[in-house]
């Protein structure tokens, strides 16, 4: 059809001039896919403009030529990477081109040689915008994080601005702030203090930093107050609650504290338990209970720092209660006390007066209304003796129950301590002394002549020994009983120990035989004493059962060291011969060895 054929040739014409208008527009233009950023088609000014040939364009995406990401209306200023290397900066204009099937976009491509100014200012105006919103943002973030409250104040005082994070913070400022002044919208003691650490910002052109406390819903909190000048004679104001961290500081104070005491009480225990340990080793090295209340002497010093004290012991008949050792500036005022002046004695429990705050009875022994305390010594569930301590300790933590502890603790290793030297000295004296009539033993007779004589070598002096025998005693035993002769041997001991000196020793030597050892004495003088201990037994009067039993008389034989023997057995033997010569000659009679 003509018509037909006409309308074609006009597109045609129209696609040929829409072509040459394309390759020949002097601005760089490039055809895209919007959805893959595929180049479909470039213009010779684009060639010219990037570097690349038409054919190079169709083969790359507009990500290959831009380094910005895809541009819009409100971002046209971008940079293009050229074939070169190098980077251009453009402004791109684009548009849709409408295609049955295939929508494209064309991008005009405006290359910036010399930018007008108020493109320039433009962005200048937008860059610093953004940077203001960003640095606002990032101040805003950081205002936010803060748990303070920051408030902005002129030269007189007056609020001008504040800012807050938490709702507790908005309640503490309860209130209009802006346009007024501390004490308008404060405590007066709070606004006191805040008005005065803003005139010492302003002065001083540093930071000051004060603390206060204020009541907030009913409930004390502390804060902190920190205050800086800045220009235009306006002072910033940081407040922030620090109670919790105040509160974790007084916790973390009294827990150091705390641990403190601890270790002192730890340090003081050690030292009360190696003095305990110590006086229990010098308990173990004592030979006799004097010893034992030297021991008790020093150490309770030392464990029962600026208190008096003392030890009493009991004496055998428990009537009296004897001061054997005591310390401190308070003397007792009793040497010897009843047992039942004391409470403690008495209930055979630690009592304890503390003044006022007493929780026992105060014991009759102490002449004062001072702190007292006494703790009986008990020791195979008897009681023998007492510890008492007066007046108030000076050592650090220790407290009443602390001492009462330690002074029960003490006092059961005194008692110990006292009931095995006791029993020593028990097992000891049994070692040494005969049974029935309480003289020394043959065993110690051996013994204590030996040292005798040794040391009479030695000083140049003599000893007498005196060996004796009770005339027939087998015919007393047959005419009263063994129990009457047991009677009359002790009552022999008893008179042979009331006749000689203290330094005397009396031993009996077996059965009816006794022997006298007389340190110092010579020949004669044993001789005359031997007379007197023959003529004066013979005097004794011994009942048996309501029974008076015939008197009794000796048969003495007297030797002398060194001049009847340099030795034990020498000495022993000449005496011993003495006496065979005085049965002989008939007995009750004295014989000197020769």
């Amino acid at each position: 059809m003509p018509g037909g054929k006409a309308m074609e040739e006009r597109q045609t014409d129209g696609d040929t001039i829409y072509r040459a208008i394309f390759e020949h527009h002097p601005a760089p233009m490039l055809l895209v896919e919007p959805a893959t950023g595929a180049v479909v088609e470039a213009n010779r000014a684009a060639e010219t403009f990037y570097g690349y040939s038409s054919h190079q364009l169709r083969t790359m995406h507009l990500a290959d030529i831009s380094l910005d990401p895809l541009e819009t209306a409100e971002a046209p200023f971008c940079h293009h990477r050229l074939a070169s290397g190098a980077t251009r900066e453009v402004q791109v204009t684009s548009f849709p081109i409408e295609l049955p099937g295939h929508p494209l976009v064309c991008l005009v491509i405006h290359v910036i040689h010399d930018t007008p100014a108020s493109w320039q200012a433009e962005r200048l105006l937008r860059e610093r915008e953004e940077q203001f919103q960003q640095r606002e943002a990032r101040h805003q973030a950081i205002l936010n994080a803060l748990p303070d409250m920051v408030f902005i104040h002129d030269a007189d005082g007056t609020y001008v601005d504040y800012y807050t994070s938490s709702p507790r913070q908005s309640a503490i400022i309860a209130g209009d702030f802006l346009g007024k002044q501390p004490h308008e919208v404060l405590p007066l003691e709070t606004a006191t203090v805040i008005e005065t650490l803003l005139h010492q910002a302003l002065q001083t052109s540093t930071v000051q930093t004060t603390e206060y406390p204020q009541e907030v819903a009913g409930k004390p909190r502390h804060f902190e107050a920190r205050a800086v000048a800045c220009g235009g004679n306006q002072v910033i104001m940081i407040i922030r609650d620090i109670t919790e961290s105040k509160q974790a500081a007084q916790e973390l104070q009294k827990a150091n504290q705390q641990l403190s005491c601890w270790i002192t009480r730890l340090e003081q225990n050690n030292r009360e338990v190696t003095l305990i340990n110590q006086m229990g080793d010098y308990f173990q090295s004592c030979l006799t209970v004097n010893e034992a209340y030297m021991v008790v002497e020093q150490f309770a010093a030392r464990l029962f720092e600026g208190q008096s004290g003392a030890l009493y012991i009991l004496n055998p008949s428990h009537s009296l209660a004897e001061v054997v050792a005591s310390w401190g500036k308070y003397l007792p005022h009793e040497r010897m006390f009843a047992p039942e002046s004391c409470w403690a004695l008495r209930v055979g429990k630690l009592n304890v007066v503390e003044g006022t705050a007493s929780h026992g009875l105060p014991c009759k022994h102490i002449d004062s209304s001072e702190p007292h305390l006494c703790v009986p010594l008990i020791a195979q569930s008897k009681i023998f003796g007492l510890l008492h301590l007066r007046g108030t300790p000076t050592l650090p933590h220790q407290t009443p129950e602390h001492q009462a502890q330690l002074a029960r603790t003490v006092a059961e290793r005194i008692a110990l301590a006292l009931a095995n030297l006791h029993l020593r000295e028990q097992l000891h004296d049994q070692s040494i002394h005969d049974a029935l009539t309480g003289l020394f033993n043959r065993r110690y007779l051996m013994d204590m002549l030996k040292r005798e004589l040794s040391k009479a070598q030695r000083q140049s002096y003599t000893v007498g020994v005196i060996m004796l025998d009770i005339d027939h005693f087998k015919m007393f035993n047959d005419t009263y009983g063994h129990d009457a002769g047991d009677t009359m041997l002790q009552a022999v001991g008893n008179f042979l120990q009331a006749s000689v000196r203290e330094e005397d020793i009396v031993c009996r030597y077996g059965g009816e035989e006794f022997t006298v050892i007389l340190p110092g004495a010579a020949l004669e003088n044993a001789r005359k004493r031997a007379e007197e201990l023959r003529a004066g037994v013979a005097l004794l009067r011994v009942t048996h059962a309501g029974r008076l039993m015939d008197p009794i008389t000796f048969s003495l034989g007297v030797a002398c060291f060194p001049q009847h023997g340099t030795t034990v057995e020498a000495v022993l033997k000449a005496s011993d011969t003495a006496l065979y010569q005085a049965k002989a000659a008939g007995r009750n009679c004295v014989v000197v060895a020769e």
